[in-house]
Formats: C-alpha cells, sequence, structure tokens
C-alpha cells in the first residue's frame, strides 16, 4: 500500500473551499463587532448627554434674578456662553432673609472648535464651597449646546439642548441630541405670589469680581 501526498491542485482547492467556508464567518465576526461597537458608542454618548441634561436642569431650576442681574448669552462662531446667579443646590448652612440673597455665579461655556463642554461655579463669600476653583469639563466630543429663553402662554421657560458626537468611526453619522424645557423655581414663586414675596425687587448679593 503506497501513500500519496495532496498534489498541487488538490491543495489549492482544499484551500479555496476553506476560504470561501470560512468567509461567511469572517463576515459574521465583523459585522457582530461593528454593532457592538455601536451600541457601547451609543450608550456612551447618550450617558453624557444625560448627565448635562439633568445638571443643566438642575441649575436652571435653581436660576434667581433681581432688577440687574439675570440670565447672560453670548454666542458667536467660536464659543457659546451663559451665565446666570443660582441658590445653591441642597444648601444647609444658614438662612438670610430681607436684602441679603446670597448666590452662586454658574456659567457655562461651549467651545465650538474643542468640541467641549465645561461648567465654573463663582461661590458667594457667605456660602461654603465644596466646587473646584477650575472650570469642570462636562462633556467632550459636544456637537452644539445651547440654552434658550422662550415664553409661552405668559410663563417662562427655558429650553436646553445637547448634542454629543460618537466617539467611534462606525457611528460618525448618528449623534445623540436630548433637549428638555424646565422653569426656574425662583421665577415660578413669583408669578404665583407676587404680592407675598417682599423682597422679589431686591438686589441679589453677588461676589465682586
Amino acid at each position: 500500500m503506497t501513500r500519496r501526498g495532496l498534489s498541487l491542485l488538490e491543495a489549492v482547492i482544499v484551500l479555496t473551499v476553506g476560504v470561501i467556508l470560512l468567509l461567511p464567518v469572517v463576515n459574521f465576526l465583523i459585522v457582530t463587532q461593528k454593532s457592538a461597537y455601536k451600541g457601547l458608542d451609543r450608550l456612551e454618548t447618550l450617558a453624557k448627554a444625560r448627565i448635562v441634561l439633568e445638571k443643566t436642569q438642575r441649575d436652571l431650576k435653581n436660576f434667581c434674578f433681581s432688577d440687574t442681574v439675570g440670565l447672560t448669552i453670548a454666542s458667536d462662531a467660536n464659543h457659546f456662553v451663559a451665565i446666570f446667579p443660582a441658590y445653591p443646590a441642597a444648601y444647609t448652612g444658614a438662612l438670610y432673609s430681607g436684602d441679603e440673597n446670597p448666590v452662586n455665579l454658574i456659567t457655562y461655556t461651549f467651545d465650538r472648535a474643542r468640541k467641549t463642554l465645561a461648567r465654573s461655579v463663582k461661590v458667594h463669600p457667605l456660602l461654603r464651597s465644596d466646587f473646584p476653583a477650575t472650570p469642570e469639563i462636562l462633556a467632550t466630543n459636544v456637537g452644539n449646546f445651547s440654552i434658550e429663553r422662550r415664553v409661552i402662554l405668559g410663563q417662562t421657560f427655558y429650553d436646553i439642548r445637547i448634542l454629543i458626537l460618537p466617539s467611534s468611526a462606525y457611528v460618525k453619522n448618528a449623534p445623540t441630541e436630548l433637549r428638555t424645557s424646565v422653569r426656574s423655581e425662583f421665577e415660578a414663586r413669583l408669578e404665583r405670589h407676587p404680592h407675598f414675596i417682599t423682597n422679589r425687587r431686591s438686589t441679589i448679593d453677588l461676589p465682586p469680581p
């Protein structure tokens, strides 16, 4: 009995058949990998957008104003900046009345070139501060961010829009955009009880620049 090896033609045929059988498996793995990247990136961008939206909502709910101080918005080709005073969230320190209204000054800065959104807080000297002095980067890969004042049926709302761009090359054309509207609790109380808040015209005691 003689043993014969594969001829070159047989080897080529076997190799070709093997490659043909493996191609669907490889394609399946590639598609699965792309889907996994898309899903993970979608979750990441959604989480970033929700964090920004919830933090901005909280700040605008605590937004307050006087005759001279309110919401200031500046926008150009490079930056979007929103500055407004707000009562400190979850403050448990001393209470003030009359013309004393110590508040913090909050700034949101969207850098269009760097695609970053930063939040900084200028804390009133009378309020205890646990905030860092440097601006906090809320999100990267930001495609757009805006705060817009809107009046509906005589009531003021603040529209917030955040657009997060995907970081994966597989989902270049699938950004995540979230929008919401929020009311200032301070402003809502003024509208409901305009004659029961005696210090509604008082000057907000902001720290010197």
